[in-house]
């Protein structure tokens, strides 16, 4: 995790938060190649799509200042997975989950 900085601190439970302002960060050294995100439903749900906000969308300043990931790996229940390219704009991306 990314130190907290002033006010503002970057814990993986703000991914819980990606609609607001507040961000969350691995605070890896460099771009944040090869790292990693598990998230686990506290009920299993059939899952359709996953929305990610790909970067800081505080301000456009901010997004330009930030590494971004260009492509994920998707792993679901050690079962399924696939790549998926994210494209570079300040904007949700819309990932459909096809099984």
């Amino acid at each position: 995790m990314l130190p907290a900085a002033d006010s503002l601190t970057y814990e993986a439970e703000k991914i819980k938060k990606s609609w607001s302002e507040e961000t969350w960060s691995e605070g890896a050294k460099g771009p944040g190649i090869g790292e990693w995100l598990e998230l686990k439903p506290v009920a299993p749900k059939p899952l359709a799509a996953i929305g990610i906000r790909p970067g800081y969308f505080k301000s456009d300043e901010l997004f330009q200042a930030n590494a971004r990931p260009k492509k994920i790996l998707i792993r679901l229940n050690d079962e399924y997975q696939f790549s998926a390219a994210i494209p570079d704009a300040k904007e949700v991306c819309c990932i459909p989950i096809r099984m």
